[in-house]
C-alpha cells in the first residue's frame, strides 16, 4: 500500500472534522493472472497495429522503459507513447483488496478508481489499483495548547477480509508533503489558518499478532495553528480591556461611584467577549490556553476591583450628616462651604495604589507584550514558571504531582507518546516482488512458523522424513491442547 494526501480542504475545530483529498495505491500478485493474455494496440509506423500476447515487462519496474509483449513471433517492445488500447481482465471475478474507512464521516466521495495489470511473472499477475477519494474524518483535537497548537490528524483505514486474504506492507512511509500552494503566504495545500509541519505525512501499517482479525493502517498528517487570528483578535483586545482598568486609578480612592462605573464597564465588555470566544471552541473538559488567558482577564480586573474595596474599606470613612438625615436640607457636618465628597481617606493612599499599580500593571504589560511579539518565547518562560511552582507545591506536598503544567509547543515526539503511536510499527525489510523496499509483518503463518521451529529442532536438523514431522506436529497440537485443559482445571481450582 501507498498513501499520498494531496490536499486538506477543511479543519473545522468546532466539529473536530477534517476533510482531505488523497490518493490510495494498492499492488498485489495474483497467481490466476500469471499466463493472461492481453491484446494491445499501439501505433507503429503511422498506422495502427495489433498484438495479443503475455506483458512481461512495464515502464518503470526492473529498469525498463517500453512494454514487452510476448506474441506467439517473439518478443515486441512498445514505447508506452504509441500505446493506444491494453485489454484488461474482467476485474469482476478477480481478487478485490476491500477495504474501509474507520473514523469517516458521512459517505466518502470516489473521484477515481483504476484498476490495472502491470505485467506477468513466473509469481503471477502484478496487479495496481489506484483510489482517489475527497473524504472527511473525525478527530478529536487537543486543544490544550490553544491557538499555539499542534494536531496530528488521523485517516484510519482496515482490511475488510481476514487476515489470511488480505495482509497491508507498505511500500514507503512517506505519505505526501502536503505542499503546493499558489499564494506566498499559504504555501501549504491546506486551510490558511492552518500550516503543515517540515514532519511529511506519515503512512503507519499495525504489526500484526495472532489475536487480529483484520489488518489496519494509519495516515498521519502533522499540521501546526498560525496564531495570528487570534493574537490580535483575543489577546491583543483583551490586553487593551484590561489595561483600560487604570483609567479608574486617576480618580481618588473618595470617588467610589466613578470608580465602580469604570470597573463594572469594563468588566461587561470582557464578559461579552468570552462568550463571543467560546462559540470559536468546542466543548472540552479542560480549559486551553486561551480559556486560561480569557480567565486570567477576568482575575486581573478582579485584583483591581478587590484593592479598591479593601482601601475604602479600611482607610477610608463616609462622611455623613450629624443628624443622618439628607432629605432636610441642613448640613451639620465639617464641609460648609462645599459639597461633601461621599468618603474621606487617608492620605498615605496614594503612595499604596501608586505601587500597587507598578507592582500589578507592568508585569501584565509585560506579558502581553511579549505574547504578541514573540508568543512562543513568552510561552517557554511560562513553562518554566509552571514547572518551578509545581516543584515548589510538590515539596511542600500540597499537590499530588500527577497532573502536567507543561504550556504549549509539545514536540511530535511528545505527541506520539500522548497518542501511543508507532508502538506496533512495521520494521523495514529489503526483499520485495516488485523491486521496492518494503516492511517486515508478523502474521499468523509467520508466528506459526516461529513456534514450529522451536518445537521442532532436532528433527529439522536431522532431516528426517515428512511422515516423522507431520507426527512430531500432531503431537505438538497435542501437547498444547493438554496444557491449555490443564491451566483450564488450576484456574477452576483457584
Amino acid at each position: 500500500v501507498r498513501v499520498n494526501v494531496m490536499e486538506l480542504v477543511k479543519i473545522d475545530q468546532i466539529q473536530e472534522t477534517f476533510k482531505a483529498v488523497f490518493v490510495l495505491n494498492f499492488y498485489y500478485v495474483d497467481p490466476r493472472l500469471r499466463d493472461f493474455q492481453a491484446d494491445v494496440k499501439f501505433r507503429q509506423d503511422g498506422k495502427l497495429a495489433e498484438c495479443s500476447g503475455r506483458i512481461v515487462g512495464c515502464p518503470g519496474y526492473d529498469g525498463q522503459t517500453c512494454y514487452v509483449i510476448q506474441c506467439t513471433d517473439g518478443f515486441r517492445d512498445i514505447p508506452p507513447c504509441d500505446v493506444l488500447q491494453m485489454s484488461q481482465p474482467d476485474w469482476s471475478t478477480q481478487f478485490d483488496p476491500s477495504f474501509s474507512m474507520m473514523n469517516v464521516v458521512g459517505m466518502p466521495e470516489q473521484i477515481l478508481l483504476q484498476r490495472t495489470l502491470e505485467y506477468c511473472s513466473s509469481e503471477g499477475g502484478h496487479v495496481s489499483v489506484k483510489y482517489k477519494y475527497l473524504a472527511e474524518f473525525s478527530e478529536r483535537l487537543e486543544l490544550q495548547d490553544m491557538p499555539f497548537d499542534r494536531q496530528l490528524l488521523r485517516m484510519k483505514f482496515v482490511a475488510e477480509l481476514p487476515l489470511f486474504h488480505l495482509q497491508f506492507a507498505p511500500l514507503m512511509t512517506d505519505a505526501g508533503h502536503l505542499k503546493g500552494g499558489k499564494r506566498e503566504d499559504a504555501p501549504d495545500a491546506a486551510p490558511v489558518e492552518w500550516k503543515v509541519s517540515d514532519k511529511r505525512a506519515i503512512l503507519q501499517v499495525m504489526s500484526l499478532e495472532p489475536k487480529d482479525l483484520r489488518a489496519r493502517f494509519d495516515v498521519l498528517i502533522h499540521v501546526e495553528r498560525k496564531p495570528a487570528f487570534y493574537v490580535w483578535n483575543t489577546f491583543f483586545t483583551l490586553f487593551l480591556l484590561t489595561m483600560s482598568s487604570m483609567i479608574a486609578y486617576l480618580m481618588k480612592p473618595a470617588e467610589v461611584e466613578g470608580r465602580a462605573a469604570v470597573f463594572l464597564t469594563l468588566l461587561l465588555a470582557t464578559v461579552g467577549y468570552k462568550f463571543i470566544v467560546s462559540t470559536w471552541m468546542p466543548i472540552k473538559p479542560y480549559l486551553t490556553f486561551l480559556d486560561k488567558y480569557v480567565i486570567s482577564s477576568f482575575l486581573f480586573q478582579g485584583v483591581s476591583i478587590a484593592e479598591t474595596i479593601f482601601v475604602v474599606w479600611f482607610w477610608c470613612r463616609p462622611i455623613r450628616d450629624h443628624d443622618q438625615n439628607w432629605q432636610d436640607g441642613i448640613y451639620n457636618g465639617t464641609y460648609k462651604l462645599r459639597s461633601p465628597p461621599s468618603h474621606e481617606c487617608s492620605d498615605f493612599i496614594d503612595n499604596v495604589e501608586f505601587w500597587f499599580t507598578k507592582s500589578v500593571f507592568a508585569p501584565w504589560a509585560i506579558i502581553n507584550i511579549s505574547l504578541l511579539v514573540c508568543p512562543r518565547i513568552a510561552i517557554r518562560l511560562g513553562r518554566r514558571c509552571l514547572r518551578l511552582c509545581r516543584c515548589v507545591c510538590c515539596i511542600a506536598q500540597l499537590c499530588k504531582c500527577k497532573s502536567r503544567c507543561d504550556i504549549g509547543l509539545q514536540t511530535w515526539e511528545e505527541i506520539y507518546e500522548q497518542h501511543k503511536l508507532f508502538a506496533a510499527m512495521e520494521v523495514p525489510e529489503s526483499n520485495h516482488p516488485y523491486g521496492v523496499r518494503t516492511l517486515e509483518r508478523t502474521s499468523l503463518e509467520q508466528a506459526s512458523l516461529e513456534r514450529a521451529s522451536t518445537e521442532l529442532p532436532d528433527l529439522l536438523r536431522a532431516g528426517r522424513t515428512s511422515e516423522q514431522l507431520d507426527e512430531a506436529r500432531v503431537k505438538s497440537k497435542k501437547k498444547s491442547h493438554d496444557s491449555i485443559q490443564q491451566r483450564a482445571i488450576n484456574r477452576t481450582q483457584q
